[in-house]
């Protein structure tokens, strides 16, 4: 996790060291849209209105109570395994799934990426 010097990395925390992550887990392909908000939570916290976007202007502790709220939707709807849970990805999860199984900085090119 971090980056190797050449990269850029000058703060402690952002040089590179090894994290061992002790058990697997899932990501969401794409981010959470505003239709799937709104059908969850009743509202809608975004600027930028339309039910296709992402959701934008959420606090973390709104993000939560979403991953909360889809966990106990989907276990009482027998679709989500006991011990399983929505929540935010820690950062190295989040920068395990960036690198896709890459030992460099990211898994592609970042134009194209993005």
């Amino acid at each position: 996790m971090g980056s190797h010097e050449s990269e850029g990395g000058g703060t402690a925390a952002e040089k590179e060291h090894s994290v061992v992550l002790t058990k697997g887990f899932w990501m969401g392909k794409t981010t959470v849209t505003q239709g799937q908000w709104k059908a969850l939570m009743g509202n809608n916290p975004s600027n930028f209105n339309r039910a296709n976007l992402p959701v934008e202007t959420e606090s973390w502790n709104e993000a939560m109570a979403f991953c909360k709220k889809l966990t106990d939707q989907e276990r009482a709807a027998g679709q989500l395994a006991e011990g399983y849970e929505y929540t935010l990805p820690t950062e190295a999860q989040w920068e395990y799934a960036c690198r896709a199984g890459s030992t460099k900085a990211h898994s592609g090119d970042l134009d194209l990426m993005a």
